[in-house]
């Protein structure tokens, strides 16, 4: 969690390299004016705080203990463990769900893989990188993908690997 309110702390920043890749190529990439870029970008990393953080973990977990060891509210107790391998297939028009998806992955220390549309990937990817270059280790856990959906042969290689697959995008995406 500190880690993650660092690197958004850094994301917040106007001369973070990142975040000037991200609103100099991104409107290109995304369709959005740079504005709207920064806008987005400013309100999802404001999010991530120590009282954010805290505040999703009580709601999912019931605290933030219950990723390190055995808690739970009220005499109940569990250990949050997230999948050996999380794949992530994620829609093109939106940067903001890829990032939350990469997020929740990274607090519950799965492995991921994320496969972006063609012309999604750029926020995402300069994420990844962003948090490979905070913390080497961490980043190495992330692989972002492109190709075009419905390739069945590299879908189903992927597929048959994961241990949980999370979808966002049109019906076509998630069927």
């Amino acid at each position: 969690v500190e880690l993650l309110v660092e690197l958004a702390r850094d994301w917040m920043r106007e001369d973070y390299p990142f975040r000037r890749l991200a609103l100099e190529a991104g409107p290109e990439h995304t369709g959005f004016p740079r504005a709207t870029l920064a806008a987005g970008l400013d309100a999802f990393f404001a999010q991530l705080t120590p009282t954010g953080f805290e505040a999703l973990l009580t709601q999912e977990l019931g605290g933030s203990g219950a990723l390190d060891a055995f808690e739970g509210p009220a005499g109940a107790s569990g250990l949050a463990r997230g999948p050996e391998l999380l794949v992530h297939v994620t829609a093109g028009n939106l940067p903001v769900p890829a990032l939350h998806s990469l997020i929740l992955g990274l607090l519950a220390r799965s492995a991921q893989f994320v496969k972006c549309p063609r012309d999604g990937a750029l926020i995402p990817r300069l994420f990844a990188h962003s948090l490979r270059e905070t913390d080497p280790q961490l980043g190495g856990c992330l692989e972002l993908a492109c190709w075009p959906g419905g390739t069945t042969v590299l879908e189903d290689a992927l597929f048959a690997e994961a241990d949980c697959v999370t979808a966002t995008g049109r019906d076509a995406t998630l069927d």
